[in-house]
């Protein structure tokens, strides 16, 4: 954020304070802060990119990451998938074996502690058979929904890291 920017937010504020508009009010510009999604144990040894925009959905995917063993917390990734379509900017890797999936997540729906077991699987089932998939776990034309058993957030990845 540059000076200027701080500044006209900081009297923004300030004009607004007192006048019944509430820090919830003010849009924000979010920033996308991606995470690694992995297995809690590797067992079939693949990850992808989960994508988040909000600043909720951020702070529970850091909590998962910091104590992520912590099985009272909901950790299980719930979200929607489509296609690339070649116009992102950033991929959707597996870092564990440095393989670009053809499918990306388009939607965050939530953590979950569990999910129905036709969203179970992994990224390489989607992969491997993303007319299936789609057709099976979605509600719209060319999208599903995941929601693998097993698989949580890692960590925070860099743009560096899954830039195209």
């Amino acid at each position: 954020m540059s000076i200027r920017h701080f500044f006209i937010l900081l009297l923004s504020g300030l004009a607004l304070a007192g006048c019944g508009v509430t820090d919830d009010d003010i849009p924000r510009n979010e920033t996308t802060v991606f995470f690694l999604v992995t297995e809690f144990s590797a067992e079939k040894g693949d990850s992808y990119i989960l994508p988040l925009s909000s600043a909720e959905d951020i702070a529970k995917a850091r909590a998962i990451v910091a104590d992520r063993n912590n099985e009272a917390l909901d950790r299980l990734v719930v979200a929607k998938v489509a296609a690339t379509d070649g116009t992102e900017t950033y991929l959707n890797k597996d870092l564990l074996r440095n393989v670009t999936w053809s499918w990306k997540v388009t939607e965050f729906s939530g953590f979950a502690g569990s999910t129905i077991e036709i969203l179970d699987g992994g990224p390489q089932d989607v992969e491997n058979d993303m007319d299936w998939w789609f057709d099976n776990t979605g509600q719209e034309e060319g999208t599903g929904n995941i929601g693998f058993w097993g698989y949580t957030v890692q960590r925070e990845v860099s743009p560096e890291e899954i830039k195209k």
